[in-house]
Formats: structure tokens, C-alpha cells, sequence
């Protein structure tokens, strides 16, 4: 799949939500990454079309959705992050989101 990169970033969801957002992103997109609980990095569509997914799966208590669109392969960035195999965790960016241009301490 083609198209823009988005950040989904759920906040205070439940496992059932973590749940229901996973099997949204393995169905809606053939890219994506989630090594970070909360947080999802999806190729195509468009911010509306992931929130407009996501919203009905997280309809009651304190829970939201946050999604942003990440600059393009070639947009100037800078991000960094650190975990214990962090290395291994953060492979995927480098290798398939093009636009990571950040540090990974391993």
C-alpha cells in the first residue's frame, strides 16, 4: 500500500480497544508497526479515515484516539528513542518507514 504515514496514539483504552485497533490496522493496511503499547504506525488514507475506524471501537469511559500525520521519506525529522532492545523493536523503522531519521540506542 501506498500513501501517507500516521501516528495513532490511543489514550487510556482498555485491552478489548488495544485489541480492536490492532485487528483495524492488520485490515486496513498492509504497513504498520506496534512495538510501543498505545501506539501504532499505519501506512494510507487519511487521518479522518483512521479516527472514523477507530472511534466506534472505543465508545464508552475515558478513552480516545489521536492520530497525526508523520512527515513523508524526505521531510527533514528528528525523533529519538531509547528501550532495552530497543535496536531490534525500532528495526522496522528504519528499514520500511523511510522517514525515521532518528537515533536508536540499543
Amino acid at each position: 500500500m501506498n500513501g501517507p504515514w500516521f501516528l495513532i496514539v490511543l489514550e487510556r483504552a482498555t485491552d478489548a480497544e488495544l485489541d480492536a485497533v490492532q485487528a483495524i490496522a492488520k485490515v486496513h493496511t498492509d504497513e504498520w508497526w506496534h512495538e510501543i503499547e498505545n501506539v501504532w504506525i499505519v501506512r494510507g488514507h487519511d487521518a479522518k479515515y483512521w479516527v472514523t475506524l477507530i472511534k466506534p471501537v472505543i465508545p464508552h469511559g475515558p478513552s480516545g484516539v489521536m492520530v497525526l500525520k508523520l512527515p513523508d521519506g524526505d521531510a527533514p525529522s528528528s525523533r529519538s528513542y531509547w528501550a532495552v532492545q530497543g535496536r531490534k523493536r525500532f528495526d522496522w523503522l528504519n528499514k520500511v518507514y523511510s522517514g525515521w531519521r532518528g537515533q536508536i540506542e540499543a
